[in-house]
C-alpha cells in the first residue's frame, strides 16, 4: 500500500504539490497560533512574576475623592486589620508625597519642545516622593515602567534611603552612597500640617524609565520622582509610618486562596468598605491585560480559521483529484478490494504528503515567526494606545509615572515552537486529512462497483 501510494504521489506531481501546500499552510498557521499562545502565556508570568495571588486596597473615588491633591488617604490602622487576617502572608504599601529637593536641582527640561520650564511658583525644587515598604513590589517597577539599573531595591528595614532616575542623578552628579536632603513642602496642598522637615537620605540605588507622553507638570517627569523608604515619605507630612495616610497597599495571599473568597471574607472586617475597594493586583494593569487578551484572542481566531479553511480547500480538491479516480476505484472493487482498502490507499497518499508538508511547516514556522509575533504585538498595542490616548485627551489627564505604569502594555513576545506545540498540530492535521478525505470520499463509498463504472463510461 505504501509501494503504491509513493509510486502515485511522485507521478501525479502537481496534485501531490498542491495537497502539500494546503496541508503545510495549515500546519504553519496552526504551529504559529498555539507558539503565539505560550509566548502570550510565558510573557504574562514573567509580567506578574511579583503579584500573583495579590490583591490591593485603594479608594472608592465614588465616595471618597482622597485628599485635596488627590492621592489615597488610607489609614494605617485600616491596613493592619487587613495584615492580620489568616489569608495574608505579607503586604507591602505606599505614600505618596511632595518634597522639595535642598541645595541640588530638579530636571527642568519640557520632554516634548526641549525647552526649560518655569516651574509654578513655590514648587521650584518639588519632586515627588512615593515611599514604599519593598521597591521591588512597587507598581512602577512590577510594570517595567521603572528599571533598576545600579545599586539594590529597598527593603522593609530601610530607613531614609532612596533610589534615584540616572538622570537627574547625572545633573546633581551623585553617585550610590551619595547623601542629599529633602524638604516638606508647606504649599503642597497635602501637608495639612504645615511640616517643616529636613531628611537627608542615602542613595541606595538608580532607575531609568523615560515618560510615554507630555506631561503637565515638572514633577510628573520620571525623573523628578524618587523612590524612598516609608519613614522618610510619611515625614514630609510631619507624620510616622503609624499614623500616616496611604495612597494604597498590596496584600499577598497565602498558598493558593482563591481571590474573590478571600474578598468576601474581609468585607466582614470593622471598615469603612465605602471609602475603600479591594481589587485583584492583575487588574492594576489593565492595558497590560487587554494586550494579553488582544494577542490570544488572534492567536485563538488564526488557529480556527486555518484549520476551518483547510478543511474546506482540502475537502474540495480531493473531490475534485478523486471524480477523476472513479474508474480506479471501480476496477479495484471489482477485482475484490474493499471500499475502505481504497479510501485507505489516498489516506496513504495524504499521510505521504503529510510528512513531507510538516516538517516544511515547522521550518517555515521558525522562520517568520519572530517577526510575525511583534507584527501582532505591535497592532495590538497600537489600538490599545489609541484607546488610552483619546481617554486621557478627554479626561486632561497627565503623563506620569503612575498612570504609565496603569497604561503599561506587553511589549515582547519570544518565539518557543516546541513539543507542546508539534503534537497538537501532527494530530490536528491528521484529524482534518481523514475529514476531508471521508467528505470527498463519499461517492465511493456509497456507490457499487457498477455505478462508478457507469459513471465513467
Amino acid at each position: 500500500m505504501w509501494k503504491n501510494a509513493f509510486a502515485y504521489v511522485t507521478r501525479q506531481k502537481f496534485k501531490s504539490l498542491l495537497l502539500a501546500l494546503i496541508i503545510m499552510v495549515m500546519a504553519t498557521l496552526s504551529l504559529l497560533s498555539l507558539s503565539l499562545r505560550s509566548a502570550v502565556k510565558a510573557a504574562g508570568r514573567n509580567n506578574f512574576k511579583n503579584i500573583t495571588n495579590s490583591f490591593s486596597l485603594q479608594i472608592n473615588r465614588y465616595y471618597n475623592q482622597g485628599t485635596a491633591r488627590g492621592a489615597g488617604n488610607i489609614k494605617g490602622e485600616d491596613i493592619s486589620k487587613i495584615e492580620q487576617s489568616e489569608y495574608v502572608a505579607s503586604s507591602t504599601k505606599r505614600i505618596n508625597a511632595v518634597g522639595d529637593l535642598v541645595d541640588n536641582e530638579i530636571i527642568d527640561i519640557d520632554p516634548v519642545s526641549g525647552r526649560a520650564l518655569e516651574t509654578k511658583e513655590h514648587f521650584e525644587k518639588a519632586l515627588m516622593v512615593t515611599g514604599v515598604g519593598d521597591s521591588e513590589k512597587e507598581t512602577k517597577f512590577v510594570g517595567k515602567t521603572y528599571v533598576l539599573t545600579a545599586g539594590e531595591h529597598l527593603k522593609p528595614t530601610d530607613k531614609h534611603q532612596v533610589l534615584v532616575h540616572e538622570e537627574l542623578a547625572k545633573k546633581n552628579n551623585w553617585k550610590i552612597g551619595d547623601k542629599f536632603k529633602l524638604r516638606s513642602n508647606i504649599y503642597d496642598a497635602d501637608n495639612e500640617k504645615k511640616a517643616e522637615e529636613t531628611v537627608e537620605v542615602t542613595i541606595k540605588g538608580f532607575f531609568s524609565g523615560k515618560n510615554k507622553r507630555a506631561v503637565t507638570f515638572a514633577a510628573n517627569y520620571y525623573a523628578n520622582e524618587i523612590i524612598t523608604d516609608l519613614t522618610t515619605a510619611a515625614a514630609m507630612y510631619g507624620y510616622t509610618p503609624e499614623n500616616a495616610l496611604y495612597q494604597d497597599a498590596t496584600f499577598f495571599v497565602r498558598g493558593e486562596e482563591d481571590l474573590d473568597k478571600v474578598f468576601s471574607n474581609l468585607q466582614k472586617l470593622s471598615i469603612d468598605w465605602r471609602a475603600y475597594k479591594l481589587l485583584k493586583s492583575a487588574d492594576n494593569f489593565p492595558a497590560l491585560q487587554a494586550s494579553i487578551n488582544g494577542v490570544n484572542k488572534i492567536s485563538r481566531n488564526m488557529g480556527i480559521l486555518s484549520i476551518s479553511l483547510a478543511m474546506i480547500i482540502l475537502s474540495l480538491c480531493l473531490l475534485i483529484f478523486l471524480q477523476a479516480r472513479k474508474r480506479e476505484a471501480a476496477i479495484k472493487l471489482a477485482l475484490g478490494m474493499n471500499k475502505l482498502q481504497i479510501v485507505g490507499q489516498f489516506f496513504m497518499e495524504l499521510l505521504l504528503l503529510a510528512t513531507f508538508a510538516l516538517p516544511a511547516a515547522y521550518a517555515v514556522a521558525w522562520s517568520i515567526g519572530d517577526n510575525m509575533q511583534k507584527f501582532i504585538l505591535q497592532q495590538v498595542n497600537r489600538g490599545i494606545q489609541r484607546q488610552l490616548l483619546q481617554a486621557a485627551a478627554a479626561g486632561n489627564l497627565g503623563g506620569g509615572a503612575e498612570s504609565d505604569s496603569f497604561n503599561q502594555t506587553l511589549q515582547t513576545l519570544t518565539l518557543n515552537i516546541g513539543a507542546q506545540d508539534v503534537v497538537p498540530v501532527l494530530i490536528g492535521s491528521i484529524v482534518v486529512i481523514v475529514i476531508s478525505l471521508l467528505l470527498a470520499s463519499y461517492f465511493i463509498l456509497h456507490k457499487s462497483p457498477k455505478e462508478l463504472l457507469s459513471d465513467v463510461l
